[in-house]
């Protein structure tokens, strides 16, 4: 970092990056809170509204493949968008990826069901979640790359960072609290039918504001110099590849241990699915899954602090290992069907997996490997594959083993036995393969 960079980026003061936190979050509060929505209702509205040409598990295993589909947008979205934003600004592109995610959900409310318009209502619903997962990838690297440019001189960039990835909980916690208000006011059979839309017209809505937001933050001041020095290139997103192509192969990896359990024991359809099966009302289980996720929040601000003093690599292994350690309890504690107890088991999951992985040392890990020419589309597409990879698993393989074994309450075991070997993989990875990036300088 050159003498200048370092003049200029303390000019940066907190008040400053309060405001561009909070111009990254809105945003990404909004897109964690569709992914909650879709979770939810893949698990219970679209078998009954787009599947229902199909019977039993076969619904249920269509719809969560279709919710998950979005994730194999992910990587390219995170590919194309971050190439342009380390091209033309990550400004820009946060705006345009809050543009096609609002858009995506505002299509999937006004989607009519299979009755209606028949093979085009899952297919138009599909299409949706690819435009939504396109989106999302470049929404990832823009808002962690905004902040840890404005944080860059700090070296409390573990926190920053942590702070506007605390999104995801408080997304993923606002979602169940919007599906509790319109069951209560609709009831279930009038939520299936139609209230279920609401949710979605509510985050279009709010996206909306969000593009206003951030409209009104500056580019950031790395970049900003980058571009005045005359060293941006020109296809970063494939330069990449090829000159850091040995940091790449470890980092795609890395999320997706921690994304198979979060998706197939925390807040995914899954969980939903088998608490429907144990017939318990599926209020219990958003419930829990809100105040899992709200706890987690605050975990992943605390965390991410710990991983300014600690190191990254260290709290990162912390999570694998606890991600394998919670990987049967947490079934045990669902199978109770009691409320305390499936509260507690979102909580743990939330906390070993996304606050303390996900959302805290990997949203700076990701971040700090890569030089500011190649941040948008290095931490972002890192980010999506090893997401990718994990959300394929939970949302491919295991629904697989939803019909296999004849629904959740008999295919969990073999579901825990993946979610283990994943961490214990993972583990070794990291141990092996991953340096210590905390308080390392930010290269050009």
């Amino acid at each position: 970092m050159s003498k200048g960079e370092r003049s200029e980026t303390k000019k940066i003061n907190t008040l400053e990056r309060i405001k561009v936190a909070i111009a990254a979050m809105v945003g990404s509060i909004i897109d964690w809170y569709d992914f909650f929505l879709s979770a939810t209702v893949s698990a219970i509205v679209w078998p009954v509204i787009y599947f229902n040409y199909l019977t039993g598990s076969a619904a249920l295993a269509a719809s969560i493949i279709t919710y998950i589909s979005g994730y194999f947008t992910r990587p390219v979205g995170a590919f194309v968008l971050g190439n342009y934003g380390d091209m033309i600004g990550r400004k820009t592109m946060l705006i345009l990826t809050l543009i096609l995610t609002g858009g995506s959900l505002l299509g999937i409310g006004l989607t009519p069901g299979y009755k209606q318009i028949g093979i085009l209502a899952p297919a138009l619903i599909l299409l949706f979640r690819l435009v939504y997962g396109f989106g999302m990838g470049g929404e990832y690297g823009g808002a962690q790359t905004i902040i840890t440019e404005f944080s860059a001189n700090t070296k409390w960039r573990g926190l920053w960072n942590s702070i506007v990835a605390s999104s995801l909980p408080i997304g993923n916690a606002l979602a169940p609290l919007v599906f509790l208000i319109l069951l209560d006011m609709y009831g279930i059979r009038n939520f299936i039918g139609y209230a279920w839309r609401i949710g979605f017209y509510i985050g279009a809505l709010v996206l909306i504001i969000g593009i206003g937001i951030r409209y009104i933050v500056s580019e950031t001041p790395l970049f900003t110099k980058l571009k005045q020095e005359g060293k941006v290139e020109k296809s970063p997103a494939i330069k990449l590849v090829r000159k850091y192509w040995k940091i790449l192969l470890p980092a795609c990896f890395l999320n997706a241990p921690l994304i198979a359990v979060a998706l197939s024991e925390g807040g995914g359809p899954i969980p939903i699915a088998f608490i429907e099966a144990l017939k318990l009302p599926i209020q219990d289980i958003l419930l829990a899954q809100s105040v899992g996720y709200m706890i987690g929040a605050i975990f992943t601000i605390l965390s991410g602090l710990v991983s300014d003093v600690i190191g990254r690599k260290v709290m990162l292994l912390l999570s694998l290992v606890l991600s394998v350690i919670i990987s049967y309890p947490a079934w045990l504690l669902l199978r109770t069907g009691n409320l305390a107890f499936i509260t507690l088991e979102q909580a743990l999951v939330v906390i070993f997996t996304v606050s303390l992985g996900t959302t805290s040392a990997l949203t700076a890990f990701y971040m700090e490997i890569f030089p500011t020419r190649y941040r948008y589309s290095g931490g972002g597409f890192s980010f999506q594959v090893a997401s990718l990879i994990g959300s394929a698993i939970a949302g491919v393989l295991y629904p697989i083993f939803l019909v296999t074994y004849k629904g959740p309450l008999n295919a969990w075991p073999i579901i825990a036995l993946g979610n283990v070997i994943l961490g214990i993989i993972g583990i070794i990875v990291v141990a092996i393969l991953i340096a210590e990036t905390k308080g390392k300088q930010l290269e050009d």
